[in-house]
């Protein structure tokens, strides 16, 4: 029987804590890059794909179709793979001025699934005279996808949330090398060809193929580093572009100075911070709105006592629940994305509090002996979808599978270091030990030490050219993911572009702040930023009205 091999990842998105005033950007990469492919021309003259678009099966008013693109840009004329995409086309066609293309982000997130979230948000303002346009980027989704597989079943231990003792980072290290060795045999050649650079030059040939002047683009969290990618690429035809919840592209490529020798990926973005300051601002929130949140009064109390006692070891409540740091943290850290996931956390952390209260308590300082309550899985697989060619066919005898799509984009887009030792040298020093969720962020990106993958077709800067359309960026106050500071900098590097704040708890803007989302609108419908910069403070409380 086949298995479905997973490891304990949170997406990844973005950088550093909110700050007032953003600091002076380099708007190049320090490190390395990999050489340019074409550097005049990035597609290399690869063929426009022929669309045939298509109403899509139960989706009523949408159309689908398929395209070939090169597998390698370094071989124009192939081999090709497929690119899934799905549109909704303009309601006035005889009005239509073109198309928006969209990306939720992820890496490894579905276009073709959050379509009809985008068109409900983007509205019949810009959906009247524009398509609404989805693609499932290479490797994900319903497009030519990766797949690794092994005839050997996967190490069968159990892994923490992350690891903090050395026990724990051998398992950790022991699955991923399972996990690195079964993508190198069995994932190519897709493996090797899932950079953002590669998913940008896939979009200027959709760009072609569709007809379009410009290629106008709506990107949210990971999207937003499709987007700038794009236009560091083919500034020439970039057209309107949304970016929210904005991820660093240089701190994602390469970082600044020496830090990606040293400094994992998930680290350098900075979530770690972000993440912390949404949770203390939650606390505040919680604290302000009276009797709206149960314990309010002492929530950040709660909190800093049930961590300060995990970190004298692992705790067992009075219903018998088994609690750990690292599953404490994590579960906190990768909870905050949206307002309904913080009111969650704040709940549990009361109800942890008491439980542990009422068991060991919380001046336990004993240390005990727990199995981790997070384990690597090896549950039955799903049916397999027959592969689509260059992609190598898994065979009936393959027992373990699974499917690694984020590591395939950031893995290839990111210089790390390449001994997996960095990720716990990385986690011992002590600012990041002293932070709340540094390690638990860090290590999700600890499957790049010497991934297999090639690099050739990366694009690692440099960013913010001058476009005939300036970018709209959108950016919120507590976001534990790409804070604010990122969407600050990247429009003060980027010539012309325009900066919306909001005040809203949650990773994205998206529609939940209506002065937000009405000049969003008016960018993408007509072309026209705002004369300045906006601070909109229109966001709902979190608790309360």
């Amino acid at each position: 029987m086949r298995t479905l091999l997973t490891v304990a990842t949170a997406v990844i998105l973005a950088p550093l804590a909110t700050t007032a005033q953003a600091a002076p950007m380099s708007t190049t990469s320090p490190a390395a890059a990999p050489a340019a492919i074409h550097a005049a021309d990035p597609t290399g003259g690869a063929p426009t794909p022929a669309l045939d678009w298509q109403p899509c099966s139960g989706n009523s008013g949408y159309e689908c179709t398929k395209a070939l693109v090169p597998l390698d840009y370094a071989a124009p004329q192939g081999p090709f793979i497929e690119l899934s995409l799905q549109r909704l086309p303009a309601r006035n066609a005889d009005e239509r001025q073109g198309s928006i293309f969209i990306n939720p982000g992820g890496p490894g997130g579905s276009a073709l699934e959050s379509l009809s979230y985008f068109v409900d948000v983007l509205g019949n303002q810009v959906t009247q005279n524009y398509d609404v346009v989805a693609m499932d980027p290479r490797g994900i989704g319903e497009s030519s996808k990766m797949v690794c597989w092994s005839r050997q079943p996967g190490p069968g231990v159990e892994l923490a949330s992350y690891p903090t003792t050395k026990q724990q980072y051998n398992a950790t290290v022991k699955v991923e090398n399972f996990i690195r060795t079964m993508c190198g045999e069995s994932a190519r050649p897709i493996l090797d060809h899932m950079s953002t650079g590669d998913v940008a030059r896939d979009l200027e040939l959709l760009r072609k193929a569709i007809g379009d002047d410009v290629l106008n683009f709506y990107g949210m969290s990971y999207g937003t580093h499709l987007g700038a990618t794009y236009a560091a690429m083919f500034p020439q035809s970039t057209g309107r572009m949304i970016l929210d919840g904005v991820l660093d592209p240089v701190e994602w490529t390469t970082g600044r100075g020496n830090a990606a020798k040293t400094v994992p990926v998930a680290a350098r973005v900075g979530s770690a911070a972000s993440a912390e300051e949404t949770l203390r601002a939650a606390f505040a929130a919680c604290r302000d709105a009276g009797s709206a949140c149960r314990a309010g009064a002492r929530i950040e109390e709660e909190w800093d006592s049930i961590i300060g006692r995990l970190r004298q070891g692992p705790a067992v409540g009075a219903s018998t629940a088994q609690y750990t740091l690292e599953t404490e943290l994590s579960t906190a850290a990768f909870s905050l994305a949206q307002p309904e996931g913080i009111r969650s956390v704040i709940q549990e952390i009361h109800w942890h509090y008491n439980d542990l209260a009422n068991g060991e308590g919380l001046g336990a300082t004993r240390r005990r002996e727990i199995t981790p309550t997070k384990k690597a899985k090896f549950t039955p697989a799903p049916p397999r979808v027959a592969p689509i060619p260059p992609i190598s066919p898994m065979p009936d005898d393959a027992v373990a599978q699974g499917e690694f799509p984020k590591y395939g984009v950031m893995c290839t887009d990111a210089v790390n270091p390449k001994d997996p030792k960095a990720w716990w040298n990385y986690a011992q020093r002590p600012e990041v030990q002293q932070s709340l969720f540094g390690p638990a962020w860090s290590w999700t990106s600890s499957l790049c030490a010497g991934w297999p993958g090639s690099t050739k077709g990366a694009f690692r800067g440099p960013f913010y050219p001058q476009v005939q359309t300036p970018p709209l960026v959108v950016g919120n106050k507590h976001d534990p993911a790409t804070p604010l500071v990122n969407a600050q900098k990247v429009a003060a590097a980027t010539p012309g572009a325009r900066l919306i704040t909001t005040n809203l708890f949650g990773h994205v803007a998206g529609d939940r702040s209506t002065c937000a989302l009405t000049r969003m609108r008016d960018y993408m419908s007509t072309g026209r930023l705002p004369e300045k910069d906006v601070n909109c403070t229109d966001a709902p409380k979190l608790y309360g009205r």
